[in-house]
C-alpha cells in the first residue's frame, strides 16, 4: 500500500492538491495522510474514504507534521508531496515504477505568476523538470518516494529544525548508506504563496539562517570547520553569490530563466546574511 503524506498548515491550495491525487491513474489502493490545521475548511470536503485528515492542536511544523504522518501510515512506501503542490495523473505510477528505492521528483519552475515562477527557479532549480533523471545527492520531501523502514531507521525529521530538514535526512540517510534517484519525470506543479520579491528575499534569508545549525550538526568537526566563520561567510558573500549566478545560469537548460539572473544573485546575499545570522546567533 502507499502512503502519501502532507504537512499542511492553511494552504489555499490544498484542495487542488487532494483532488490532483484522487484523479491519479494509478489502480492499486492508496492513502492521503493531511498533517496540520486547515483554517479554510478545504480537506473535510473531501468525503473519499482515501483522504485521512490528522489535525494537530497548534501548528506542526514540516517536520513534526511528517513525522506524525509516517506513525500513522498504513503503508509501507511513503510518498511526500507538499499541500502547495499539484500533481499530474501519472505521478504516483511514475515514482512507484521505478525500481530504485527512495526516489526524488521534479518540479515543473513556471508557475502562476512572474513571482511564483521567480521563487521556484531560485529555490528549486536543483529539481528542474528540465534536469536529467539520474543520481542525486539531497532528497527533497515536496515530492519523493521512500520505504517507511528507512525513515524508521534513522530516527525520520529532526522536530527542532524550522528549515533544513531535507538537508539533515539526506546526511542521515547517507550515514546510513542509502543513495537517491533523481527522476524527471515524476513532477509536480508548485504554486507557493510567496508573490513579491520581498517574500523572496525573506524565504532565501531563512534558508540561510536556518541550514547553519544542520551544517554544524555534520560538518562543524570536520576540517571544514574554518567555514562556519561569522566573519568569513559575510566576506565571501558576494563573490560567491556571483558564481554561483554564472554557474547557474552557464547551463543551457537555465538560459531561459535568464530574466530571473539579477533576482537569484541578490536572493543569494540574502542566504548568506542570513547564514550570517545563524552563526552569529548560534549557543
Amino acid at each position: 500500500m502507499i502512503s502519501i503524506i502532507i504537512p499542511n498548515y492553511n494552504s489555499p491550495v490544498i484542495g487542488g492538491t487532494i483532488s490532483s491525487l484522487l484523479d491519479q491513474n494509478y489502480n492499486k489502493p492508496f492513502e492521503i495522510l493531511i498533517i496540520g490545521r486547515d483554517k479554510y475548511n478545504l480537506v473535510s470536503k473531501f468525503k473519499d474514504k482515501r483522504v485521512r485528515a490528522i489535525n494537530t492542536p497548534k501548528r506542526a511544523g514540516p517536520s513534526e507534521g511528517r513525522n506524525i504522518g509516517v506513525k500513522a501510515a498504513r503503508g509501507g512506501t511513503i510518498l511526500f508531496l507538499d499541500a502547495d503542490c499539484i500533481a499530474p495523473r501519472g505521478w504516483i505510477s511514475s515514482l512507484v515504477s521505478q525500481k530504485y528505492p527512495i526516489v526524488v521528483g521534479s518540479m515543473e519552475l513556471k508557475s502562476t505568476s512572474f513571482w511564483k515562477s521567480c521563487d521556484n527557479f531560485i529555490h528549486f532549480n536543483n529539481i528542474s523538470r528540465d534536469l536529467r533523471s539520474g543520481a542525486t545527492n539531497l532528497v527533497c520531501t515536496n515530492n519523493m518516494k521512500i520505504p517507511k523502514n528507512c525513515l524508521l531507521e534513522v530516527g525520520g525529521f529532526d522536530e527542532k529544525l524550522i528549515t533544513g530538514e531535507d538537508l539533515d535526512l539526506s546526511l542521515n540517510l547517507k550515514d546510513n548508506g542509502h543513495r537517491f534517484y533523481f527522476n524527471n519525470k515524476s513532477y509536480v506543479y508548485h504554486i507557493p504563496i510567496r508573490g513579491s520579491f520581498s517574500d523572496i528575499l525573506m524565504h532565501s534569508y531563512s534558508w540561510g539562517k536556518n541550514s547553519m545549525p544542520v551544517r554544524m550538526k555534520h560538518m562543524g568537526k570536520s576540517h571544514l570547520k574554518f567555514l562556519f566563520n561569522a566573519n568569513y561567510i559575510l566576506f565571501i558573500a558576494p563573490f560567491a553569490s556571483l558564481y554561483l549566478t554564472f554557474k547557474t545560469f552557464s547551463r543551457p537548460m537555465n538560459m531561459k530563466y535568464s530574466h530571473f539572473a539579477i533576482f537569484y544573485f541578490i536572493s543569494k546575499m540574502a542566504w548568506f546574511m542570513g547564514a550570517y545570522k545563524g552563526l552569529k546567533c548560534r549557543p
